[in-house]
């Protein structure tokens, strides 16, 4: 038996790692996209679906206000909010300086059908998704308009940044997006992409409107517009650019983080795209592995070998990873957090599959 788990935890560390340094690899050689000139200026429609974000709406239209970009639409969908979040934004949608159309999802609630409601009111050659809680560069939509110009991308993988507080959970959550989104974005650049977010993505019009969303789901927008864009062989692109970067805020509380990642592990059981699965299933046994040898070291010590080589290997390549967010996100992480992080990672992951288990999942005051 112990051979056996020596054999498995051999073969899944060295998978990891090699993964991970690929990964690396392609980041750190590939370019940053730097725009040009416009030979033509196409329109775009920004749709964002909100539900209840009556703190998060003004910021949004204000950095909104300041896109450089002049040819494009913004169509906000309100998801039957129960609070005065548009109310609270009059003047601002008043001194906006491209047109704004505001729709009421009325008929069938959830983001998926706001978002496909959206869609189907828009007339510009690019859809644009993004969330209430975001804000953007000044230039997002202008690199974004640029890229898609001179690549004419079916859909276009961009990338979000979390801000963070000066707390350790705030920070924890930060770390892993970074992760997230860099071995996301490497995999996209290899034309393999594996994940996007729904923060900051832009599809054809004509993809968006086809694309099944499998709207019986409650949440995964983005990944099963991903999953069908790959299924019908549509061209993706990553667009690597600082000025392309949406930022968004991480969790504030425990129960909402947990909330949160739950629900994003749970969609992925309706995921059929085996690079997606294969790269999750990697993922997830390097963490489970740690999880399991903690608990089996209480009755054999010899297994503390084994997690003390896991640990050091995933701090070492996972922090080489996170450190080529420095200059492109700005992130600058601490060596030190990392591996206190780290060490509760075990922890972490046992939480959120223990939340799935017992705990009713919420996304807006509604049941998952």
């Amino acid at each position: 038996m112990q051979a056996v788990f020596s054999i498995l935890v051999f073969v899944v560390s060295v998978i990891y790692a090699i993964q991970s340094e690929r990964w690396r690899a392609i980041w750190k050689n590939s370019l940053n996209f730097k725009t040009g000139s416009f030979t033509n200026y196409p329109k775009l429609s920004v749709i964002i679906a909100f539900c209840n974000e009556e703190d998060n709406l003004p910021n949004l239209l204000k950095s909104l206000q300041k896109q450089t970009y002049n040819n494009w639409e913004l169509i906000l969908v309100d998801d039957n909010s129960e609070d005065n979040g548009l109310i609270h934004c009059k003047e601002l949608l008043v001194d906006f300086p491209v047109k704004v159309h505001i729709l009421l999802n009325e008929f069938k609630a959830g983001k998926k059908y706001a978002l496909q409601y959206g869609a189907q009111y828009s007339n510009g050659e690019l859809i644009v998704t993004t969330d209430a809680d975001c804000i953007f560069n000044d230039n997002w939509l202008k690199t974004i308009a640029n890229f898609y110009q001179l690549n004419d991308s079916d859909l276009i993988i961009a990338p979000v940044f979390q801000l963070a507080d000066e707390n350790h959970l705030s920070l924890f959550q930060q770390y892993e997006f970074a992760a997230l989104q860099l071995s996301g974005a490497a995999a996209a650049l290899e034309r393999n992409p594996i994940m996007l977010n729904g923060a900051n993505l832009a599809c054809k019009r004509s993809v968006y409107l086809n694309a099944d969303l499998r709207t019986k789901i409650a949440s995964g927008d983005d990944m099963f517009l991903l999953e069908w864009v790959k299924k019908n062989n549509k061209s993706i692109d990553y667009i690597k650019s600082p000025f392309a970067i949406v930022s968004t805020k991480t969790e504030p509380t425990i129960n909402k983080m947990l909330n949160q990642k739950s629900r994003w592990a749970l969609k992925s059981k309706h995921y059929s795209d085996a690079t997606v699965l294969l790269t999750g299933a990697i993922v997830a046994l390097m963490n489970i592995l740690l999880v399991l040898i903690i608990f089996v070291s209480f009755f054999d010590s010899i297994y503390t070998v084994y997690y003390s080589f896991l640990i050091l290997l995933k701090i070492i390549v996972d922090f080489r990873l996170i450190k080529l967010g420095d200059e492109f996100f700005q992130l600058n992480p601490k060596f030190h957090l990392f591996i206190y992080y780290q060490l509760l990672y075990p922890l972490y992951v046992l939480l959120v599959f223990l939340y799935s288990l017992f705990i009713p999942l919420e996304w807006k005051g509604r049941k998952i």
